[in-house]
């Protein structure tokens, strides 16, 4: 156990100091390979025959359910090199093989708000959404855009006091959101929603809607008067519209209840990667919605 925990610490830091933001890990009877990703593109490959081995106490410190390898599962660990690091570790097992991602979070040392968004405008429309007493506010994006980071510094920039977050996993923690994570079979994230709204909360905070239930416990807190935060993943700002509707969401739900989208993504100048946003309002969006409406109704796309 000594060995292989000094293996993933020395594969770890050799990532860290090539900024690396994922490791792949994928695994076979015939071949064992990692690969070290650099937003999305490959920087390093390693053969390496106790990939195996390493994968299987990745899911040991990330607490998966080793009863339940055949069940896709994501968790998380932290590790303190020059400071401490935050990762999360998810895999997939079906047919003798065995693929796993190792996410490293704070890859990019972010520490405010404005490290996050340099767009002023951009950062005055968002905080001024912030303002509103209830509503859903989404940061939506592709993988590794930055959508979490951003919004957990968001936060710590609004004057509010009772502020909980539903994470699934947690992957940070922050002193400033009371953070809660479900735990399978015992409590849920219905039970946690539940329970938040007798909690007098100012802010709740849904690590990421991924399914129609997710959105169902958002809007419900929405409609019960709360102001909603969560990521999204869309590959565009109003594209994220579209996600809501494949989750199961309706046009009054949209134009009533969802207040602003952040929108990040990934550009490359000067050979560097850079992080942009574009942002939405409440009458953004309702426009949006107004002109998707009329094209609804445009002749050419009526019945008979």
């Amino acid at each position: 156990m000594e060995y292989i925990d000094k293996k993933l610490h020395d594969l770890l830091k050799m990532a860290i100091g090539l900024s690396i933001t994922d490791i792949h890990f994928n695994i076979t009877e015939v071949y064992q390979v990692i690969r070290l990703r650099r937003h999305k593109q490959t920087i390093k490959i390693i053969h390496d025959d106790l990939s195996v081995n390493l994968y299987e106490h990745l899911k040991y410190i990330s607490r998966f359910d080793l009863s339940q390898n055949e069940i896709p599962q994501t968790g998380s660990f932290t590790m303190i090199f020059e400071r401490r690091y935050f990762f999360r570790f998810a895999s997939i097992e079906s047919f003798g093989r065995k693929n796993g991602v190792i996410r490293i979070l704070n890859i990019v040392l972010i520490r405010s708000l404005s490290e996050c968004i340099s767009n002023k405008r951009v950062l005055r429309a968002l905080l001024k959404s912030f303002s509103a007493r209830s509503g859903l506010i989404l940061f939506s994006g592709v993988t590794g855009s930055g959508k979490s980071t951003t919004m957990f510094n968001t936060l710590k920039e609004v004057s509010s006091e009772a502020i909980y977050s539903v994470e699934s996993p947690i992957e940070h923690f922050y002193n400033h959101v009371i953070q809660l994570e479900p735990i399978e079979s015992r409590l849920t994230q219905e039970d946690i929603l539940n329970q938040l709204l007798r909690m007098d909360a100012d802010i709740i905070v849904y690590g990421e809607v991924r399914t129609k239930g997710d959105l169902r416990l958002c809007l419900r807190a929405v409609n019960m008067g709360h102001l909603v935060c969560a990521s999204i993943h869309a590959r565009s700002c109003f594209h994220t519209l579209d996600r809501l509707y494949d989750l199961g969401a309706t046009d009054y739900e949209i134009e009533s209840g969802l207040i602003a989208i952040l929108y990040h993504y990934l550009k490359q100048e000067k050979g560097e990667v850079v992080f942009k946003h574009e942002f939405a309002d409440q009458v953004q969006i309702r426009h949006r919605l107004s002109q998707s409406f009329k094209d609804k109704d445009s002749p050419d796309n009526r019945d008979g």
